[in-house]
């Protein structure tokens, strides 16, 4: 029987220590500010025997993955991190602090199995963003006069921001209202009281919100308007005749008299 019973121990033994490891819990999504700290934990059942690693991956492949730790040890050397291993638990901790923009991404816990067999389970590390304008939002346009016309602006951050239009002095938008939200403003048909300058603000409750000015200009024909269409003066006496011309590009300004193009001399300036 003590044959036996020693033959069945060590079957009970060698299964137990052939057993599959299990990845039974990894912490869930974390969104954090800048300056906070996380802890990264991953729970590992029966890898005794194995590598348990901590990596960030670029899940669109642009950048390589980069293993922060193998079992408890550190690999990258960064005072902001520490790695906390609970043998009681089969838990490995990594701890970040100081949250900076470029921790945010995905973690993964990896248990090597073999040279191309693995296991993993993934995690992501969210870190608030004050808002940014992106590139491809309009910057300034020229348009002419009767044109229908898109004012485009995006923004980046976390969270997403929310965008509102505004023009300087809080005068009026083409739609009659002082304030619209939404990425993309709208003019139909452009006016020359249209133009100016147009804020595109950017807000999500992290810091100060992002604003970028864009100029509008628009083109249009000369409009002339007289003061006083009749004027008298005595003989020998100076006078003064006015006309407001208003026009973009700015125009070239001539006086004619009797269709006679007038030039400056001892009689006109």
């Amino acid at each position: 029987m003590k044959n036996i019973y020693g033959v069945f121990v060590l079957c009970i033994n060698f299964v137990y220590s052939q057993r599959t490891p299990i990845i039974s819990h990894i912490t869930q999504k974390s969104i954090k500010d800048i300056g906070g700290t996380t802890e990264l934990k991953c729970t590992v059942l029966y890898a005794a025997d194995f590598s348990v690693l901590w990596v960030k991956v670029d899940k669109e492949r642009f950048t390589e993955p980069v293993t922060f730790s193998s079992g408890s040890s550190l690999i990258i050397r960064d005072s902001r991190l520490s790695l906390t291993q609970d043998t009681d638990s089969n838990s490995y901790t990594l701890q970040i602090n100081d949250i900076q923009e470029t921790d945010a991404g995905f973690y993964r816990c990896e248990v090597m199995l073999g040279l191309t067999n693995k296991i993993t389970a993934d995690t992501e590390l969210v870190v608030r963003r004050r808002p940014f304008i992106s590139d491809n939002s309009t910057r300034s346009l020229i348009v002419n006069e009767g044109q229908s016309v898109k004012l485009e602006c995006y923004a980046g951050g976390y969270p997403s921001p929310i965008i509102s239009w505004r023009r300087a002095n809080n005068a009026i938008l083409a739609n009659g209202v002082s304030i619209y939200r939404g990425n993309i403003l709208e003019i139909p048909v452009i006016t020359k009281e249209d133009r100016g300058t147009y804020y595109c603000v950017a807000e999500n409750g992290v810091g100060k919100g992002a604003r970028r000015n864009i100029a509008l200009e628009v083109e249009f024909a000369p409009v002339i308007t007289v003061p006083k269409r009749r004027l008298g003066q005595a003989l020998q006496y100076d006078m003064d005749l006015e006309c407001h011309v208003e026009a973009y590009p700015p125009p070239a300004i001539i006086w004619l008299n009797n269709g006679v193009q007038l030039s400056n001399n001892q009689h006109y300036r």
